[in-house]
Protein backbone atom coordinates (compact mmCIF):
# COMPACT_ATOMS: atom_id res chain seq x y z
CA UNK A 1 0.00 0.00 0.00
CA UNK A 2 2.41 2.40 1.00
CA UNK A 3 4.35 2.08 -2.37
CA UNK A 4 1.14 2.07 -4.49
CA UNK A 5 0.21 5.52 -3.04
CA UNK A 6 3.74 6.92 -3.79
CA UNK A 7 3.31 5.91 -7.13
CA UNK A 8 -0.02 7.50 -7.49
CA UNK A 9 1.32 10.10 -5.90
CA UNK A 10 3.98 10.57 -8.50
CA UNK A 11 1.47 9.98 -11.31
CA UNK A 12 -0.63 12.69 -9.83
CA UNK A 13 2.31 15.36 -9.81
CA UNK A 14 3.30 14.55 -13.47
CA UNK A 15 0.06 14.62 -14.92
CA UNK A 16 -0.21 18.41 -12.82
CA UNK A 17 3.26 19.12 -14.16
CA UNK A 18 2.11 18.53 -17.83
CA UNK A 19 -1.30 20.43 -17.75
CA UNK A 20 -0.77 22.93 -15.12
CA UNK A 21 2.88 24.21 -15.20
CA UNK A 22 3.29 23.62 -11.47
CA UNK A 23 5.30 21.71 -9.28
CA UNK A 24 3.88 18.58 -6.82
CA UNK A 25 5.31 19.68 -3.59
CA UNK A 26 1.57 20.05 -1.99
CA UNK A 27 0.73 16.56 -3.09
CA UNK A 28 3.95 14.63 -2.15
CA UNK A 29 5.11 16.74 0.92
CA UNK A 30 1.60 15.79 2.69
CA UNK A 31 1.17 12.56 1.81
CA UNK A 32 4.60 11.63 2.77
CA UNK A 33 5.02 13.50 6.22
CA UNK A 34 1.22 13.01 7.79
CA UNK A 35 0.21 9.82 6.48
CA UNK A 36 3.65 7.91 6.20
CA UNK A 37 5.48 10.15 9.04
CA UNK A 38 9.03 10.65 7.03
CA UNK A 39 11.22 13.48 7.95
CA UNK A 40 10.33 16.67 5.85
CA UNK A 41 13.60 17.19 4.63
CA UNK A 42 13.32 14.40 3.13
CA UNK A 43 10.14 14.26 2.19
CA UNK A 44 11.42 17.77 0.45
CA UNK A 45 14.40 16.20 -1.16
CA UNK A 46 11.79 13.54 -2.82
CA UNK A 47 9.35 16.57 -3.93
CA UNK A 48 12.32 18.14 -5.59
CA UNK A 49 13.78 15.40 -7.76
CA UNK A 50 9.59 13.99 -8.76
CA UNK A 51 9.27 17.89 -9.91
CA UNK A 52 12.58 17.47 -11.86
CA UNK A 53 11.51 14.73 -13.70
CA UNK A 54 8.15 15.57 -14.56
CA UNK A 55 8.97 19.18 -15.29
CA UNK A 56 11.85 18.30 -17.46
CA UNK A 57 10.12 15.19 -19.29
CA UNK A 58 7.75 18.00 -19.99
CA UNK A 59 9.47 21.09 -21.37
CA UNK A 60 11.47 18.84 -23.58
CA UNK A 61 8.16 17.97 -25.31
CA UNK A 62 6.85 21.62 -25.11
CA UNK A 63 10.00 23.55 -26.22
CA UNK A 64 10.14 20.99 -28.99
CA UNK A 65 7.17 22.24 -30.14
CA UNK A 66 7.35 25.77 -29.80
CA UNK A 67 5.07 25.88 -27.02
CA UNK A 68 7.30 27.66 -24.21
CA UNK A 69 8.40 31.04 -24.05
CA UNK A 70 11.89 30.32 -23.65
CA UNK A 71 12.97 34.02 -23.26
CA UNK A 72 10.10 35.12 -20.97
CA UNK A 73 11.04 31.98 -18.85
CA UNK A 74 14.22 32.93 -18.00
CA UNK A 75 13.46 36.37 -17.07
CA UNK A 76 11.09 35.80 -14.59
CA UNK A 77 13.24 32.83 -13.44
CA UNK A 78 16.24 35.31 -12.71
CA UNK A 79 13.86 37.67 -10.79
CA UNK A 80 11.92 34.32 -9.30
CA UNK A 81 15.19 32.94 -7.90
CA UNK A 82 17.03 36.22 -7.03
CA UNK A 83 13.75 37.22 -3.79
CA UNK A 84 13.46 32.77 -3.27
CA UNK A 85 17.21 33.35 -1.64
CA UNK A 86 15.92 36.62 0.14
CA UNK A 87 12.95 34.60 1.04
CA UNK A 88 14.91 31.97 3.04
CA UNK A 89 17.26 34.36 4.49
CA UNK A 90 14.33 36.32 5.72
CA UNK A 91 12.49 33.00 6.62
CA UNK A 92 13.53 32.72 10.23
CA UNK A 93 11.77 36.34 11.28
CA UNK A 94 8.57 36.29 10.02
CA UNK A 95 5.19 34.24 11.31
CA UNK A 96 4.68 31.25 8.95
CA UNK A 97 0.83 31.45 10.42
CA UNK A 98 0.00 34.46 8.74
CA UNK A 99 2.37 34.00 5.67
CA UNK A 100 0.09 30.93 5.10
CA UNK A 101 -3.11 32.45 5.54
CA UNK A 102 -2.29 35.36 3.51
CA UNK A 103 -1.03 32.78 0.53
CA UNK A 104 -4.20 30.79 0.79
CA UNK A 105 -6.71 34.64 0.22
CA UNK A 106 -4.48 35.93 -2.10
CA UNK A 107 -5.28 32.42 -4.26
CA UNK A 108 -8.60 32.34 -3.82
CA UNK A 109 -9.17 35.69 -4.99
CA UNK A 110 -7.15 34.42 -7.95
CA UNK A 111 -9.25 31.94 -8.33
CA UNK A 112 -12.15 33.85 -8.55
CA UNK A 113 -10.48 36.37 -11.46
CA UNK A 114 -10.29 32.63 -13.51
CA UNK A 115 -14.09 31.91 -13.05
CA UNK A 116 -14.83 35.21 -14.16
CA UNK A 117 -12.50 35.34 -17.33
CA UNK A 118 -14.17 31.52 -18.02
CA UNK A 119 -17.41 32.35 -18.06
CA UNK A 120 -16.85 35.02 -20.52
CA UNK A 121 -15.11 32.27 -23.13
CA UNK A 122 -12.32 30.59 -23.79
CA UNK A 123 -8.90 32.33 -24.16
CA UNK A 124 -8.47 32.55 -27.33
CA UNK A 125 -10.71 34.61 -28.21
CA UNK A 126 -9.50 37.22 -25.29
CA UNK A 127 -5.79 38.01 -26.01
CA UNK A 128 -4.15 40.31 -27.70
CA UNK A 129 -3.37 38.39 -30.55
CA UNK A 130 -0.92 40.71 -32.49
CA UNK A 131 0.44 38.52 -35.54
CA UNK A 132 1.96 42.03 -37.08
CA UNK A 133 4.06 43.89 -33.44
CA UNK A 134 6.84 42.32 -32.28
CA UNK A 135 8.60 42.48 -29.33
CA UNK A 136 11.42 40.69 -27.20
CA UNK A 137 9.04 38.64 -25.39
CA UNK A 138 6.43 37.94 -28.09
CA UNK A 139 5.93 34.38 -29.10
CA UNK A 140 3.94 32.11 -30.94
CA UNK A 141 2.97 28.41 -31.41
CA UNK A 142 0.72 26.01 -33.48
CA UNK A 143 -2.50 25.30 -31.61
CA UNK A 144 -3.10 21.39 -32.29
CA UNK A 145 -7.14 21.73 -31.58
CA UNK A 146 -7.69 25.25 -32.88
CA UNK A 147 -5.50 24.44 -36.11
CA UNK A 148 -3.61 27.38 -36.37
CA UNK A 149 -0.93 29.31 -35.48
CA UNK A 150 -1.66 31.57 -32.56
CA UNK A 151 0.63 35.23 -32.02
CA UNK A 152 0.68 37.07 -29.05
CA UNK A 153 2.48 40.13 -26.99
CA UNK A 154 3.32 39.85 -23.84
CA UNK A 155 1.80 43.24 -21.83
CA UNK A 156 2.53 44.60 -18.46
CA UNK A 157 5.31 42.95 -18.02
CA UNK A 158 6.78 45.35 -14.65
CA UNK A 159 3.49 44.06 -12.96
CA UNK A 160 3.79 39.87 -14.00
CA UNK A 161 7.74 40.61 -13.00
CA UNK A 162 6.61 42.00 -10.17
CA UNK A 163 4.40 38.72 -8.90
CA UNK A 164 6.98 36.49 -9.80
CA UNK A 165 9.50 38.42 -7.55
CA UNK A 166 6.70 38.04 -4.54
CA UNK A 167 6.19 34.20 -5.90
CA UNK A 168 10.04 33.65 -5.66
CA UNK A 169 10.02 35.01 -2.20
CA UNK A 170 7.17 33.09 -0.74
CA UNK A 171 8.49 30.14 -2.70
CA UNK A 172 11.50 31.05 -0.03
CA UNK A 173 10.20 31.72 2.75
CA UNK A 174 7.38 29.07 2.58
CA UNK A 175 9.55 26.25 0.67
CA UNK A 176 6.34 25.86 -1.75
CA UNK A 177 6.12 26.74 -5.68
CA UNK A 178 5.67 29.67 -7.07
CA UNK A 179 3.99 28.07 -10.47
CA UNK A 180 0.14 29.63 -8.72
CA UNK A 181 1.55 32.93 -9.04
CA UNK A 182 3.39 32.90 -12.13
CA UNK A 183 1.02 31.23 -14.30
CA UNK A 184 -1.31 33.21 -13.48
CA UNK A 185 0.58 36.28 -13.60
CA UNK A 186 1.49 35.49 -17.21
CA UNK A 187 -2.40 34.59 -18.13
CA UNK A 188 -4.04 37.42 -16.62
CA UNK A 189 -1.74 40.07 -16.46
CA UNK A 190 0.67 39.64 -19.31
CA UNK A 191 -2.33 38.33 -21.76
CA UNK A 192 -0.27 35.52 -22.53
CA UNK A 193 -2.08 32.07 -23.73
CA UNK A 194 -2.72 29.62 -21.02
CA UNK A 195 -0.96 27.04 -22.90
CA UNK A 196 2.20 29.34 -23.84
CA UNK A 197 1.54 30.31 -19.43
CA UNK A 198 1.56 26.70 -18.42
CA UNK A 199 4.45 25.47 -20.69
CA UNK A 200 6.69 28.25 -20.16
CA UNK A 201 6.37 27.74 -16.31
CA UNK A 202 6.84 24.32 -16.71
CA UNK A 203 10.29 25.24 -17.80
CA UNK A 204 11.19 27.57 -15.31
CA UNK A 205 10.03 24.43 -12.72
CA UNK A 206 13.32 22.46 -13.93
CA UNK A 207 15.42 25.15 -13.71
CA UNK A 208 14.39 26.07 -9.88
CA UNK A 209 14.13 22.26 -8.79
CA UNK A 210 17.53 21.23 -10.43
CA UNK A 211 19.38 24.46 -8.59
CA UNK A 212 17.83 23.47 -5.32
CA UNK A 213 18.12 19.83 -5.16
CA UNK A 214 21.51 20.55 -5.46
CA UNK A 215 21.72 20.72 -1.23
CA UNK A 216 19.60 18.11 -0.59
CA UNK A 217 21.89 15.73 -2.68
CA UNK A 218 24.94 16.62 -1.24
CA UNK A 219 22.95 16.53 2.57
CA UNK A 220 22.03 12.74 1.67
CA UNK A 221 18.50 13.58 2.52
CA UNK A 222 17.06 12.04 -0.82
CA UNK A 223 15.76 7.99 0.02
CA UNK A 224 16.54 6.31 -3.40
CA UNK A 225 13.90 4.05 -2.57
CA UNK A 226 10.95 6.14 -2.01
CA UNK A 227 11.89 8.70 -4.73
CA UNK A 228 12.09 5.76 -7.14
CA UNK A 229 8.33 4.97 -6.75
CA UNK A 230 7.36 8.38 -7.27
CA UNK A 231 9.85 9.35 -10.25
CA UNK A 232 7.80 6.04 -12.12
CA UNK A 233 4.42 7.63 -11.09
CA UNK A 234 6.03 10.92 -12.49
CA UNK A 235 6.77 9.84 -15.66
CA UNK A 236 3.88 7.58 -16.24
CA UNK A 237 1.31 10.74 -15.51
CA UNK A 238 3.81 13.48 -17.41
CA UNK A 239 3.57 11.41 -20.12
CA UNK A 240 -0.01 10.77 -20.30
CA UNK A 241 -0.41 14.42 -20.02
CA UNK A 242 2.21 15.46 -22.26
CA UNK A 243 -0.30 13.41 -24.85
CA UNK A 244 -3.92 15.10 -23.88
CA UNK A 245 -2.19 18.74 -23.62
CA UNK A 246 -2.08 20.25 -26.52
CA UNK A 247 -5.57 18.79 -27.49
CA UNK A 248 -7.22 20.81 -24.58
CA UNK A 249 -9.26 23.51 -24.23
CA UNK A 250 -7.44 26.71 -23.02
CA UNK A 251 -10.98 26.86 -20.51
CA UNK A 252 -10.67 23.22 -19.30
CA UNK A 253 -6.98 23.91 -18.58
CA UNK A 254 -8.54 27.35 -16.66
CA UNK A 255 -10.82 25.32 -15.18
CA UNK A 256 -8.09 22.33 -13.77
CA UNK A 257 -6.07 25.28 -12.59
CA UNK A 258 -9.01 27.37 -11.03
CA UNK A 259 -9.69 23.78 -8.96
CA UNK A 260 -5.92 23.34 -7.73
CA UNK A 261 -5.76 27.14 -6.72
CA UNK A 262 -8.71 26.16 -3.98
CA UNK A 263 -7.45 23.14 -3.12
CA UNK A 264 -4.17 24.53 -2.23
CA UNK A 265 -5.60 27.58 -0.65
CA UNK A 266 -7.79 25.87 1.69
CA UNK A 267 -4.23 23.47 2.62
CA UNK A 268 -2.82 26.95 2.95
CA UNK A 269 -5.96 28.23 5.71
CA UNK A 270 -5.32 24.86 7.60
CA UNK A 271 -1.49 25.13 7.98
CA UNK A 272 -2.07 28.89 8.83
CA UNK A 273 -4.45 28.10 11.52
CA UNK A 274 -3.76 24.55 13.14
Amino acid sequence: MFFLLLFVSGFVVGLLSAFLGIGGGSIIVPVLTLLFHIPIHVAIATSLISVIFASSNASATYIRKGLTNLRLGLFLEIITTIFAIIGGIISVSVSEKYLFISFGSVLLITAYFYIRNIKRGDQEKLLNLRPDSKSFFSGKYYDERLNKEIHYVPINLFLTSTVSGIAGLLSGMLGIGGGVFKVPAMNLISKIPIKAATTTSNFMMTLTAAAASIVYLKTNLINPVIASFVVMGVFLGSNIGIRFFPKLKDSRIKILFTAFLIVIAFQMFYRGIR
